[in-house]
């Protein structure tokens, strides 16, 4: 019996590795894109690229480096890498829910995520096969397994199992030593810029330490912030990684498209300014000033509206950002206590609302993403978020609180 083998060149080490160099450059060069999206897809390619070394040299002495191969490598390494992605970025997720919400986790964002990438990687697969293709009489198709050989599948199979594995438990272990080690000490300054800016002191609880932590600790520890902003839940004030809320994917849930569990966003600054600009001691009224301020200025139309929802005065605004505003004044009632901006005419139905502590008038909380449907409920959750703030603040008043 006859057989026939098939015969190719093998190139050289130092072209392998100009290659894996010069390949993922070429996949964007050609690209007339915008900076961000540039930027973006270089990242997500430096991701994807370190993949496709295995498989080369798994599969260089055994098959030539065909186009449809490097093609077909481009494509596992788009999902290899997009799954390791996946897996850093929802790790604290995975761990804290059940084994079978990682399935529910991947479907949401896997396709998503892996459209794009997988362009880039077959554009740099087809510039690694420019680089160092070698011609060759080998039949035009041919499997993966079959050019390998199934021992050298399964290895490098094993080989990704394992690098996939201990970059998860590296990346969960190193959130949770981040968790002990954070101190959730966040300063608020009156402004973001240079100049003199004496900050407020703000202490976030442990399970909510982790969403602010890169600005904080990270990237942008260097920039003054004026502000933290925080998700939670209506009515108990919960952070989103706590088990029952991942296991009800609330952290997950489109809060465009439905309530997500009262889901919320909870804004902490220091407005210092409101006093200084306006003359107001509270947030509130400064907003309640912007709003009459700009009814005056540019001759909006208000249409004054029955006082509901425990709010002392209520207005229909016109070519106002929202459309309907809630004021509630203070126990004094010369000063505004809370403010609520709703926008009743899109669909979401989103609310947003504007008031400052008692114990700390510079620090002002903006609660957004709040369902119009619940304004019933606004007056309390302002309650309930000002008794979770107040103890954050390391100001004598909020102290003895």
């Amino acid at each position: 019996m006859n057989t026939y083998r098939y015969s190719f060149s093998v190139p050289p080490l130092y072209r392998v590795l100009l290659a894996l160099l010069v390949a993922p450059a070429i996949a964007v060069l050609p690209m007339i894109l915008p900076p961000a999206i540039v930027i973006g897809t270089l990242n997500g390619y430096r991701i994807a690229w370190p993949f496709f070394a295995p498989q080369y040299f798994t599969l260089r002495r055994r098959s030539p480096m065909s186009l449809s191969v490097c093609i077909a490598m481009g494509v596992i390494t788009s999902l290899l890498a997009s799954a390791d992605d996946l897996l850093t970025w929802n790790a604290a997720e995975i761990g804290l829910a059940p084994f079978t919400a990682a399935p529910r986790i991947f479907r949401e964002d896997f396709l998503p995520y892996t459209g794009l990438l997988c362009a880039f990687s077959l554009i740099g697969a087809v510039a690694f096969w420019f680089i160092i293709g070698a011609p060759s009489d080998e039949p035009a198709r041919r499997s993966l397994v079959s050019m390998m050989g199934l021992k050298h599948f399964q290895q490098l199979i094993l080989f990704y199992a394992c690098l996939l594995s201990l970059h998860f438990f590296w990346t969960l272990h190193n959130e949770r030593a981040q968790d002990d080690s954070d101190s959730g000490v966040t300063k608020l300054y009156e402004r973001q810029g240079e100049g003199p800016s004496s900050p407020l002191v703000i202490v976030l609880p442990k399970p909510f330490r982790y969403q602010s932590r890169q600005e904080r600790l990270g990237e942008w520890s260097h920039l003054k912030r004026v502000e933290t902003e925080l998700i939670s839940f209506y009515p108990n004030l919960s952070s989103p990684r706590e088990p029952n809320n991942v296991a009800a994917g609330l952290l997950r849930c489109d809060i465009g498209k439905g309530d997500c569990g009262g889901r919320f966003n909870l804004t902490i600054k220091n407005v210092t300014w409101a006093r200084q600009n306006g003359g107001s001691s509270t947030y509130a009224g400064a907003e309640a000033g912007a709003f009459f301020d700009w009814r005056n200025r540019f001759g909006a139309g208000t249409t004054p509206r029955a006082p509901q929802y425990g709010f002392d005065e209520v207005f229909d605004g016109k070519a106002l950002t929202a459309d309907r505003y809630f004021l509630k004044r203070g126990a004094d009632a010369t000063k505004y206590d809370l403010v609520v901006a709703c926008d009743t005419q899109s669909p979401n139905h989103f609310c947003k609302l504007y008031f400052s502590l008692g114990c700390e008038p510079r620090i002002g909380v903006t609660i957004s993403f709040w369902r119009y449907e619940r304004m019933e409920d606004a007056i309390d959750l302002r309650r309930r978020v000002e008794d979770f703030v107040t103890p954050m603040v390391q100001e004598p008043a909020c102290q003895k609180k």
